[in-house]
């Protein structure tokens, strides 16, 4: 713990010497955009550093210390004022004109969404074994997870089932009525791609929509809002009392949290929560909901994101559960 402590400090020293240096910067006359953004890339970087020493930190407290945790928020809030003072700095050094700001909100609108298969188009062997046929049926799955192409995918399914009634090796080849099948299946699916299935939604309030897309497991769970709606994050971890000690979520782009629920001094229930500048008040953690979930009002394109939810626990290894946000501009009914 102490050594943890010591190796903090001088990264400590190198954020606040950084941090000064960039807020001085503002007082230039020559300063450029270039030279602003370089600081601030510093900054965030010294700041990754620090938040790894800060966690280890924090998971190897016994007991809480309120002290140690403001003080981690301290530095925490420090960034946050450097990315606003710099983003405060750019928009007044190149303010966008109203032109450009239609042409930039005419390209940020989205179509009704379509679920589309992707393009399979490989030339299969001369040769057709067992091998083969379970290597294109194992392709085609992966590239194509949806269910809607379940009953296509079957077809290669049905001839491993009769090579292995036959007997054959996995390296043998099929009788010619199975290459022909087989021949067949490719040539039909090549055109599957062209088939575009519009999803159409019949709701009154789009504010209030939230959709759940069931994905590949390789994949994080997907959730789809739409914009000025309201998005839900799972965090698919069952949480007692006395378990969990702090939950942290993330957003890929963000070196630091954008939202924390300290337990560590508290019931689950009155756990004090923690908002970065990023969401402020758009955000709650709801962990009466099963499974508990990040609540995220006002949704906009920028939330378009990979998030992840980590779980400190007493008793456990921490959790790490992820999913991914997507955005949804602009709805056209039929």
């Amino acid at each position: 713990m102490e050594d943890l402590i010591k190796r903090r400090s001088p990264i400590r020293a190198n954020f606040t010497k950084c941090f000064n240096v960039l807020l001085t910067a503002f007082n230039e006359e020559n300063l450029n955009r270039e030279d602003i953004e370089i600081k601030l890339c510093s900054l965030e970087r010294i700041s990754r550093d620090l938040a790894e020493c800060d966690d280890s930190i924090r998971n190897a407290l016994v007991d809480a210390k309120s002290e140690e945790y403001d003080k981690i928020e301290e530095y925490r809030e420090k960034l946050d004022i450097a990315r606003i003072r710099v983003k405060a700095y750019i928009e007044k050094l190149y303010p966008i004109s109203e032109s450009k700001v239609s042409i930039i909100a005419e390209k940020t609108k989205l179509k009704l969404p379509k679920i589309e298969l992707n393009k399979f188009g490989e030339t299969p062997p001369d040769t057709i074994t067992r091998r083969v046929i379970l290597s294109y049926a194992n392709r085609y799955s992966k590239t194509n997870t949806i269910g809607f192409t379940c009953p296509v995918s079957l077809q290669p399914k049905i001839l491993l089932q009769d090579s292995w009634r036959s007997k054959l090796s996995w390296d043998s080849e099929v009788s010619t009525d199975m290459k022909k099948t087989f021949l067949k299946w490719i040539e039909d699916i090549k055109i599957l791609h062209l088939v575009k299935i519009p999803r159409i939604f019949l709701i009154g309030d789009v504010s209030s929509v939230s959709f759940y897309v069931f994905c590949d497991a390789s994949e994080p769970p997907l959730v789809e809002a739409v914009v000025g709606g309201r998005a839900s994050l799972p965090c698919n971890v069952t949480l007692e009392d006395n378990e969990a000690t702090l939950i942290l979520w993330y957003r890929s782009d963000l070196p630091n949290p954008i939202y924390t629920l300290d337990v560590r001094k508290n019931p689950l229930r009155n756990a004090e929560h923690f908002r970065s500048v990023e969401i402020e008040s758009r955000a709650n953690f709801d962990v009466a909901t099963h499974p508990p979930a990040l609540l995220l009002n006002d949704v906009t394109t920028d939330d378009e994101d990979d998030y992840r939810c980590r779980v400190d626990l007493r008793r456990s290894r921490t959790l790490i559960l992820h999913s991914r946000l997507r955005v949804i501009g602009e709805f056209n009914f039929l």
